[in-house]
This record gives C-alpha cells, sequence and structure tokens, in this order.
C-alpha cells in the first residue's frame, strides 16, 4: 500500500490547506502506525518516499470494516429515509434564555 497526500481538485487548494490535510493524513498514519495496523519504510530519495503496509494486525482488521461498509451499502435506503423523516420534523425554534 502506497499512501500520497493527494486528492481530486488538488491543484487548486491553496498551499495552507495543501498543508493541512498532509499534516492529517500523517498524524492519521503515525497513529495506525503506534497501534500496530501499519508498517512504515523510508526510503532515502530526494524527495524522501514513505511507504505504508498494512501489518498482520491491520489485515485481520480488514475482516470487520468490510462487514461493516457491506452493512452499511445494505441500509443505506433505510438511513436515507431516516434522514428524510428527521428533516421533515417540525421542530420549535431553540429559545435561548440570558446568560
Amino acid at each position: 500500500m502506497r499512501v500520497t497526500c493527494s486528492w481530486p481538485g488538488s491543484r487548486q487548494m491553496s498551499a495552507r490547506k495543501s498543508e493541512r490535510c498532509c499534516s492529517a493524513c500523517g498524524a492519521s498514519l503515525r497513529g495506525l502506525e503506534r497501534d500496530g495496523f501499519v508498517s512504515r519504510t523510508v526510503t532515502p530519495t530526494v524527495p524522501p518516499r514513505v511507504d505504508y503496509a498494512l501489518t498482520a494486525l491491520g489485515q485481520e482488521l480488514m475482516e470487520p470494516i468490510d462487514m461493516l461498509a457491506t452493512w452499511a451499502l445494505h441500509r443505506r435506503d433505510a438511513v436515507q429515509q431516516a434522514r428524510a423523516a428527521y428533516g421533515a420534523r417540525e421542530e420549535p425554534p431553540t429559545q435561548r434564555g440570558p446568560r
């Protein structure tokens, strides 16, 4: 598995926004590495290349993730109906008292 910080429309994003995205991606990957789900390999090139691979623990986690994703896909219509019903409810405006 190779991870890069790119996304559709990235050329249109500012450098600051790009930096924040890559920083968030890096933080997520470091957390996954810390927890033992991925391994990290740095290749000393210019610029440095960093590769991440799923560990045995990460591979094991894929089964329940796949099950959850399948469940979500099968329940997509029910979730959309629940959202529509929620949006159609008439709720009184929230009144804020003095603070």
